[in-house]
């Protein structure tokens, strides 16, 4: 959200390449020089947007088609507004203030609710661990998968990955993926037994 430029005059600041998330894919913001210091970034935890995937073809090898639909519900995008609106403020602080030489992105001319949203908008999206599509729950109405990882109404089908959590962490998802991979292998061992 708030990508800083260091202080030169102060050499102990580590600089780097900043890095921030476009909607699509991850990429390098070409414009921000190379000399800029890590970013401030925000991110939200728990967001209320909600994608889907669909089928494209019955065709078991076309690719679905994904939909992140991030940043589609007001709460989300008023969610990323204060959180910018936080990052500014914790910049300005005496202890920090005097280590940023400016703020990059998205500028000190971008001060409106609006102009932030715009902003939101077109340079965040999400930081890429999809989870959830195929949620773990008791009714197959809002469910795919029961709490034994099997899906609803077919007998011997399991998902067993982070597609099954009823809900995305609030952390990577690497570790409650292998933890989600050992407790859906115990389950298929102890029915085979």
């Amino acid at each position: 959200m708030c990508p800083l430029r260091s202080n030169s005059s102060m050499p102990w600041i580590p600089n780097g390449s900043s890095r921030l998330f476009e909607r699509r894919s991850f990429r390098n913001l070409s414009s921000v020089p190379i000399q800029t210091s890590p970013p401030c970034l925000s991110a939200s935890c728990r967001p209320t947007s909600r994608g889907h995937i669909r089928l494209r073809s019955p065709d078991p090898e076309a690719h679905p088609a994904i939909t992140a639909n991030a940043y589609s519900t007001n709460a989300d995008i008023e969610e990323m507004l204060a959180a910018g609106k936080i990052l500014r403020q914790i910049m300005a602080q005496p202890a920090i203030a005097p280590l940023v030489k400016e703020e990059l992105r998205p500028g000190p001319d971008v001060v409106t609710d609006e102009a932030m949203i715009d902003d939101i908008r077109s340079r965040s999206g999400t930081v890429y661990h999809p989870s959830c599509t195929c949620r773990m729950g008791p009714d197959p109405a809002s469910s795919v998968v029961d709490r034994g990882l099997k899906v609803h109404g077919v007998g011997a089908l399991r998902v067993i990955d982070t597609s099954a959590f009823p809900n995305i962490t609030s952390g990577n998802t690497n570790a409650p993926a292998m933890l989600m991979g050992w407790m859906g292998a115990e389950a298929v061992l102890r029915d085979a037994r």
